[in-house]
């Protein structure tokens, strides 16, 4: 994360000392941020509100829902909000690299703010549908932040590494079939390693 210019680098202060913090965030590539609809009631109301449907599908549910009951990014108003590791914070550089950040580059943050005890839940009640992968024995409405917040294990199986090794034997700056996922991937060229670990932490959270 860099900060704005406008934004003074002692706002970054203190930040190193904390594990974790919450990023909020605006899903700008959202299929839909480019359909609105003009917002019922006065003008007073605000401005247009983005398209996107009232009811979607989770995966592990099988049946639509409410979008305030799930996490898809497709929102009235696309915010996004997600927890992650702080890695580092260089105030000179006005930089702060994350760990585990479920983002694609380039996403516009709003905020930053560190992760407290306070923010754990001692006694969180999901869904039965909503069970992290990894904690399926346990009864949902039993799960502690200290669960939740450990991380989940993950294994690639033999036919996703030979999709990985696929994908960046694909990719070249020079290929004109180049996809913009592709691109992205130049990042991590000659370390495909590097990019299986973000994988890991990405999905572990």
């Amino acid at each position: 994360v860099v900060l704005a210019p406008d934004v003074p680098q002692a706002t970054l202060e203190g930040l190193e000392g904390f594990s974790h913090v919450w990023v909020l965030f605006i899903f700008h590539e959202n299929t839909n941020l480019h359909q609105k609809q003009p917002r019922r009631g006065s003008s007073a109301s605000g401005g247009p509100r983005f398209h996107c449907p009232a009811k979607v599908t989770p995966p592990r549910l099988g049946k639509k829902v409410g979008v305030f009951s799930t996490r898809s990014p497709h929102r009235p108003n696309p915010v996004g909000l997600t927890v992650c590791r702080l890695l580092s914070v260089n105030t000179a550089k006005r930089t702060v690299v994350l760990g585990g950040v479920d983002l694609v580059d380039g996403t516009p943050v709003l905020d930053l703010k560190p992760y407290i005890p306070y923010d754990a839940v001692d006694q969180l009640v999901v869904p039965a549908w909503v069970p992290p992968e990894g904690l399926a024995h346990l009864e949902p409405s039993k799960l502690s932040a200290a669960e939740l917040a450990s991380g989940l294990p993950v294994s690639f199986s033999p036919t996703a590494e030979d999709q990985l090794r696929q994908l960046f034997s694909t990719c070249s700056p020079r290929s004109s079939s180049t996809s913009s996922a592709q691109t992205r991937l130049l990042h991590y060229k000659g370390r495909p390693e590097a990019f299986r670990e973000c994988l890991r932490q990405v999905i572990s959270q």
